[in-house]
């Protein structure tokens, strides 16, 4: 039988996972309307030459080059969903911090773009190597952003940061600005429970949280992860045998 911190954990992952493939969906989604009206927009073009009008071959250029767009926007996403599958096909491996940072401030753009807050990634171009799941990297970032974004005010950025230390790696959030926390962000969209989860997954990686984000608060939050995450060993055992 799970203990109550297995349960808060795996809630925390199904809210994960739930959110991430239910946005890039929704962004699939979105691509494929668009193709569908210009390709509608193509039709009434031909149907128009067929009728008599002179034929707009700028016109049709514009149309094939504005689905040739919507059609690479729409592979990029299939592409983050597809990375975001696999980073569970491994529990153990050697993964670069600074790539997941990447991949999850890519995930997070639409949450952000929704709450009119900037999300960007300041890390030095260097590698910065930890042992461990990538999906659990990409779910404590998750839940850091998703804390980050629910209390900065609209036109705020939150900034991720990222620096190497010799047993591990510090990854920071920080709302850009002093004052930037909105002091009326609803209490439901920043409960003390969203924190204490962070913390519990944190610890659960053999990593710490430390700080907070919100109103009248140090507008920084730092979570310190080891170069080995807690359960490395048992899963590579694990994988081996």
């Amino acid at each position: 039988m799970r203990n109550a911190s297995e349960q808060i954990t795996c809630a925390s992952c199904r809210n994960f996972f739930g959110a991430i493939t239910a946005s890039l969906s929704h962004e699939m989604n979105n691509v494929l309307a668009i193709v569908n009206e210009l390709a509608g927009l193509q039709e009434d073009v031909l149907a128009a030459a067929d009728e008599g009008r002179p034929l707009s071959p700028e016109k049709l250029r514009s149309i094939s080059s504005r689905i040739a767009q919507q059609v690479q926007r729409g592979k990029g996403f299939v592409k983050q969903l597809n990375r975001f599958a696999h980073s569970v096909d491994h529990a153990s491996t050697q993964m670069d911090v600074r790539e997941e940072l990447e991949r999850g401030i890519a995930l997070n753009q639409r949450f952000a773009r929704l709450r009119k807050v900037g999300l960007e990634l300041r890390a030095p171009e260097a590698t910065f190597s930890v042992q461990g799941c990538p999906f659990d990297v990409q779910h404590l970032v998750f839940s850091s952003i998703e804390i980050g974004l629910g209390v900065a005010a609209e036109g705020a950025t939150l900034i991720v940061t990222l620096c190497g230390r010799d047993d591990g790696v510090d990854i920071t959030l920080t709302v850009e600005r002093a004052g930037e926390c909105d002091p009326a962000a609803p209490a439901a969209e920043h409960p003390a429970e969203k924190l204490t989860y962070l913390r519990l997954l944190a610890e659960q990686l053999g990593g710490t949280c430390e700080g907070r984000l919100g109103a009248g608060d140090p507008a920084t939050l730092t979570l310190r992860l080891p170069a080995v995450l807690a359960g490395f060993e048992d899963a590579e055992e694990s994988e081996e045998s």
